[in-house]
């Protein structure tokens, strides 16, 4: 039986690779992004994690001009 014949054992094998990924936090703020950001990287200091990178994802949502 393959998987594209059984939509049920497709759901399955779905919901079993999802059940395996990392967490994802969300948490609001009202600080500024910048006082946000150090926060954030303290935090994941605090928990054994390293920063490899830190890039800024909001420059299409700026007003230009």
């Amino acid at each position: 039986m393959s998987l594209r014949k059984s939509p049920f054992l497709l759901l399955v094998v779905l919901l079993l690779a999802t059940g395996c990924a990392p967490r994802l936090y969300v948490q609001q703020s009202s600080s500024p992004f910048p006082e946000t950001m150090v926060s954030l990287q303290a935090s994941i200091a605090q928990n054994g994690y390293t920063l490899s990178r830190v890039q800024r994802v909001d420059y299409g949502l700026n007003k230009r001009g």
